[in-house]
Formats: structure tokens, sequence, C-alpha cells
């Protein structure tokens, strides 16, 4: 048409009736969105069948500006006691190892001490001089974790193992 020059500007009432792909994924990611955005969304998308593939030419866009990758899930109170309920889980079992590592009974000697020491499940320790010991000796579980100096070990002929913890190799 004579006359007439094609508009660069931007029209708002037009826009906001005819949203595009990348206006439905600002909207969609905004802090604000609301449950009635998504479903305007799928309305949007079931209109017409071309709206599926722009706005995932827009997605993979939005995707690859740094920054605007999708935050962390909002905290729901549900997440929230699954969280506590994890926490509380991994606290207990962690306390539960710690006790039974160190539920263990301490034995120790003295700089020119021997002792000689029966166990619950039958077996022996003879500590020589300066040794210190930690033992947990029952028919279910029996080890010995020797932190120093040197100990002589009869083991009583049961099916669970004896199990020596004598730390790192110098």
């Amino acid at each position: 048409m004579p006359g007439r020059r094609p508009s660069n500007s931007f029209d708002a009432n037009r826009a906001a009736s005819n949203p595009t792909a990348a206006d439905w994924i600002a909207r969609l990611n905004a802090d604000d969105a609301t449950p009635r955005d998504a479903a305007d969304f799928r309305c949007w998308l079931a209109a017409n069948p071309d709206h599926a593939a722009r706005f995932e030419r827009a997605t993979d866009l939005w995707d690859m500006v740094p920054g605007t990758s999708p935050s962390r899930a909002p905290v729901t109170r549900r997440r929230a006691i699954a969280g506590l309920v994890a926490l509380s889980a991994t606290t207990a079992g962690g306390t539960f190892a710690f006790q039974a590592a160190y539920a263990a009974t301490p034995y120790e000697t003295g700089i020119g001490e021997q002792r000689r020491i029966g166990l619950q499940d039958g077996s022996s320790l003879l500590l020589d001089a300066a040794t210190r010991v930690r033992v947990i000796a029952t028919p279910e579980r029996r080890r010995l974790w020797l932190a120093r100096g040197r100990v002589d070990l009869t083991v009583a002929p049961l099916t669970t193992p004896f199990t020596i913890d004598a730390g790192p190799v110098t």
C-alpha cells in the first residue's frame, strides 16, 4: 500500500494477545508464575502444532544463556519434611556407628607393666608395657583396636571372626 510504511515499533496489545514462545519461557520461569500461567501455556501449545516446535527452539536458546537455567525447585512443606526425615535418619545411623565403635572397652598398661585380660567371648589378651587397646568381644562381634604397644591375643574358637585394627603401617 502506498504511503503506509511497515512499523518497527513494538505493539504491546498484539504481544499480549498473541504471546510468543519466548514470552512463555519468561513467564513460566518467573518467580511469580502461577498455576493459571501453566494452564494458559498448555492452551497456547494446543492451539497450534507449530507452537511446540517454536517453544522447543526457544527453550534451547534459553538454556544456552548463562544464568537462565532453572533454579532449584521451591521448598515445599513436603520437601522440607522429607529432608528432615533424611537428615534424622543419617544422624541416627551416624550416632549408632559412632557409639558402636566407641562402646568398646578400653584397656591400657603403663611403662614396665604387663596385664592379662579375659574377654566375654572366652578369648584373652596379654598387654605388653605401654599398650593401649579398645575391645568388643561378644558372640556377635569381636574386634580389637590397637592404639599403641603390643598385644598377645588368644582367640576363642567361635564362628564370628576376630578383627584387629592396628592403624596405618609405618
